[in-house]
This record gives C-alpha cells, sequence and structure tokens, in this order.
C-alpha cells in the first residue's frame, strides 16, 4: 500500500499529520493545533504599547510555531511584522564585522517595502490626505537611498519577510521584472506623481550617518497609513550559511541588535527574538531581563501529549481523540515521548518512521505495532545520535561504552580510550553539549580515591551507547519515570536504584 493510502487507512483524512517538521511548511493549517505556551499573551503584548522580548528554546520546540502565530496576529490587528530571517552574509569574512548598521539598513528596507505596499492600496485622495508633501518626498528620498540599488531579486526576497501584508497588495512586486525603481515609478504612478527615483539627488552621507533616525522616522510614517506598531520577529539566526550549529557564530550576528537598549525600546518597535537556547549564556551577558522580558521554551509530558493529540484530532477529522490509541500499547506512546525528549520535532519524526516501519511491516492494521514502533526508534535514534554528535569516531567511541553511568577509569578498562588522558579527550564533547554530566563520586575499597561518576542526559547517546541490549530491554533496564515526580532520567537500574536528580527521591 502506498504511504499516503497507509495514512489515510490509519484514520487520517486530511493528510499525514507527522510529514513535516518545520511549521513554515504547515503555514495554513497550523493555527488549527497550535498550542500557546504559557507565555503567549506576554510575548505578544500591547501593540498601542509593544515591548522587545526574547525566547529561548532547544531546535525543534516551537519557537517558529510561535512567531508564524504572532505574524497571523498582526495582520488580523494591523501590526506590520517583518519576518527577519533572511540574511546575505557574503560581504563578511568574519562575523565579528556585522554592526548595528547591517541591520538597520537592511529593516529600513524591509520596512519601506512594506510601506510602499501599503501605499499601493491607497486612492491618490487619501496618499495626499495622509502624507504632508514633506513626508512625501522623504519617502521618496528614503526610496532612492534603501532600494535604488538594490537587486531586482529584492521585492521577491522582501516579500518572504512581509507575511502580514495581503497576497493581493504584495502582487505588484510580484508583476515586475524591472529593478526596483521602476516598481517604485509604478506604486507613485497609481498616486498621480510618476516619480523616478533615480533622477532623485540624496544627500548619501548624511543619510547614511543617520539609519538610526531613519527607522525612527519610518515608524512614524507607519502610523500614517494605520499601523498600530512594527514587530521585527528575528528567527532562524542559527541558520544561515555563517552560523550554522556554531552558537558564537549566531550569537554574533544578533549581538549589535541584542546589546543596543535604546533600538528595544524604541517607541512603536518591538523586536521577538526566537533563539536557539545554545545562545543562552552569551545572551545573559548582555541582556536586561528587567526591560526586555526573557522567556525559556519548556514542554512538559502533559503538554506534548496535549499538542500531538490536538494535530491527529485535526488531521483525522476528530475520529482519533488520542494519539495513544494507534499503538498496542500507552507505554508505546510514552516511549516516543521519551526518545523525542520533550521535542515535538522529534516525537513527529519519531512518529513519521514508525509509520513508515508499519506500512512496511503489515499495512492491514489500523495501528503501529511494537516491532514497527522499535524500528522508528531505532533508526531515528541512529540519525540524531549523528547530528548531536557528528564526529563518527567519537559515535564508535561512544559505542564502546555498555552502560549509562561510567567513570574515566571504567572506560580505560573496556578499552574506549588508551588511557585516562585519551578518555578524558572523548568525553569532553559528551559533556561541554550537555549530553552527558557528572552526576556524583564514586568510591572504591580497591583505590586510594574516589573518582568522578558520569551519566548520560540524553536517551538517545545513553541508547547509542548501550548497543549490547535492544530497544525494549534498554528502556526497560536504564529509563525511570520518577514515581515521585515523573521526572525521566538514565542509569543502570538493572544493577541499583538511582536517586532522581530532580527531587532527590531513590527508584
Amino acid at each position: 500500500m502506498r504511504i499516503e493510502e497507509f495514512i489515510n487507512y490509519l484514520g487520517f483524512t486530511k493528510g499525514n499529520p507527522f510529514q513535516y517538521t518545520n511549521a513554515d511548511q504547515e503555514y495554513s493549517s497550523i493555527s488549527d493545533y497550535f498550542i500557546s505556551p504559557d507565555y503567549f499573551e506576554d510575548l505578544w503584548g500591547d501593540p498601542k504599547l509593544p515591548i522587545s522580548n526574547i525566547i529561548l528554546a532547544p531546535r525543534g520546540t516551537g519557537k517558529t510555531a510561535q512567531r508564524i502565530m504572532i505574524e497571523k496576529r498582526a495582520m488580523q490587528e494591523n501590526v506590520l511584522a517583518i519576518t527577519y530571517t533572511s540574511h546575505d552574509l557574503s560581504a563578511f569574512n568574519n562575523l565579528d564585522k556585522v554592526d548595528i548598521n547591517y541591520h538597520f539598513e537592511l529593516l529600513n528596507r524591509l520596512i519601506l517595502i512594506g510601506l510602499y505596499t501599503k501605499i499601493f492600496e491607497l486612492s491618490k485622495e487619501k496618499f495626499e490626505t495622509n502624507f504632508t508633501f514633506e513626508e512625501r518626498q522623504f519617502l521618496f528620498m528614503l526610496a532612492k537611498l534603501y532600494l535604488y540599488k538594490t537587486p531586482s531579486s529584492f521585492p521577491t526576497q522582501a516579500i518572504s519577510s512581509l507575511k502580514t501584508i495581503p497576497d493581493r497588495a504584495l502582487d505588484v512586486w510580484k508583476s515586475f521584472s524591472e529593478p526596483v525603481s521602476k516598481i517604485i515609478q509604478n506604486i507613485t504612478k497609481s498616486q498621480g506623481f510618476e516619480v523616478d527615483i533615480s533622477k532623485i539627488k540624496v544627500d548619501d552621507y548624511n543619510y547614511k550617518m543617520s539609519h538610526k533616525d531613519n527607522l525612527k522616522n519610518l515608524i512614524d510614517l507607519s502610523k500614517k497609513l494605520n499601523f498600530t506598531s512594527i514587530y521585527i520577529l528575528v528567527d532562524k539566526v542559527d541558520e544561515q550559511d555563517k552560523t550554522g550549529n556554531d552558537p558564537s557564530q549566531s550569537f554574533k550576528l544578533i549581538s549589535p541588535l541584542l546589546k543596543d537598549l535604546e533600538v528595544l525600546e524604541m517607541k512603536g518597535l518591538a523586536f521577538k527574538f526566537f533563539l536557539w537556547d545554545a545562545l543562552s549564556n552569551d545572551i545573559s551577558k548582555y541582556s536586561r531581563p528587567d526591560r526586555v522580558p526573557v522567556y525559556e521554551l519548556e514542554w512538559s509530558t502533559d503538554e506534548l501529549k496535549k499538542l500531538l493529540n490536538k494535530r491527529v484530532q485535526y488531521f483525522s477529522e476528530n475520529k482519533i481523540e488520542n494519539i495513544s490509541t494507534i499503538f498496542e500499547t500507552e507505554e508505546d506512546f510514552n516511549m516516543v515521548l521519551t526518545f523525542g525528549e520533550r521535542s515535538p520535532r522529534d516525537c513527529i519524526r519519531i512518529l513519521s518512521r514508525a509509520i513508515t516501519e508499519q506500512n512496511k511491516l503489515n499495512d492491514k492494521v489500523k495501528y503501529i505495532s511494537k516491532e514497527a514502533l522499535h524500528e522508528g526508534i531505532e533508526h531515528f535514534i541512529k540519525q540524531k545520535t549523528s547530528e548531536l554528535i557528528p564526529n563518527p569516531n567519537s559515535i564508535t567511541h561512544l559505542k564502546k561504552v555498555g552502560s549509562v553511568t561510567f567513570t574515566i577509569e571504567g572506560l580505560v578498562s573496556k578499552k574506549v580510550g588508551s588511557g585516562a588522558s585519551a578518555v578524558r579527550n572523548i568525553i569532553n564533547p559528551w559533556t561541554k553539549f550537555n549530553l552527558a554530566k557528572k552526576i556524583g563520586i564514586e568510591s572504591k575499597s580497591k583505590v586510594s580515591r574516589s573518582v568522578n561518576l558520569y551519566s548520560y542526559i540524553d536517551s538517545r547517546i545513553a541508547r547509542t551507547a548501550n548497543p549490547q541490549i535492544n530497544i525494549e530491554d534498554f528502556y526497560k533496564q536504564k529509563v525511570k519515570h520518577c514515581s515521585s515526580c515523573s521526572f525521566t532520567y538514565y542509569r543502570d537500574f538493572e544493577i541499583k536504584k538511582w536517586e532522581c536528580p530532580n527531587c532527590d527521591s531513590l527508584n
């Protein structure tokens, strides 16, 4: 059976609920199954008195979904939202060279595109009524400064940043293949002026030295078009070609904005930063949470279940109320939550692969069997481990460990490394990237000193370190959901009981 047919057979008549792991790919439907974090109303704020804020979250936990919901709400409440996700960094050999003027120039350009798009919808009379002669001249000079030398492809790039502008209005940019100056000429022609910005003389030096002032002026001009305020939605900082998986490079790109409190508190403007939590250490050095609130996104098990339930309800047209019913047992679904590590994206990745495995194993049943689930989880773990530990040699070392808890001396005896120094070098990346950590001291009667005891704190890494047992035995022997506080942690429970790191209960 083809996978789409099997998806329908399972009861998902509106499509595959686990097809996409990127919220941008679900733009049209995400409102139907979005779950608001408890701080979401504070994040939105009051557009009449906007404030900037920062969201910190691991990858795949819903930052972009929140950004999209802000975009959708901005459209309803007449807020000009600029989705600030695309950067051409080819001019920078070093991101240390990115300064505040880089951001001002790009943001002014995007805001200006938004304002001209709105102007195109006005009647000639309304344009003349809303803007004084001096304001119209200023708009034309800004167009010369920020838009004249942009490539003809820029409007297409800008369109993706202006999701709060209706598509019909943005068509003005899609309809022309000429340079931007020609588009501006056509927009102003519709207002009875037909301005050729190529002929406008601008004192470039004075204007370029005041990008911040120009931003303030653009905010004031936006009020003339009935925008309540302007929201700058900063997302995907760590997905640029020169930032990648490097938190320090990602921080360098946006640090000029984060450090400029005057800009973050500019009247009529708010920055909403949706940032990878790996940047948190750098951000804490400069942030002012008393004036720019910082929120951390974490999903509880119950919240994650609610999120996934709402998703399957939508795609099954409410025929499936509870996602756990597509598994053989409730505990099977709990395995998804465990190895998904409270990440919606990773849970969806597991579920997608499990359905694929079930379709291959037996497409005559309307559930995901244990066998299919285990195959799907193992496939996901292999991929995720490679993402978390890109170095293949490090993964080879990891597979030799054979336990969840370990000491340096124990790894030497298992020949994970040739000596204590080599083992330290091997485990350093694990601890540096928060995949394992020191959990205490272990005393041994045969040695004169105590040794540090470590444990893996990521289920995928812990599983990869124990290839000698199957995944079902790993889940039974190495995973505990604390009986007192429900916190999930990983130890060698088949050997002894271990204290819960959250509440100190013995499990």
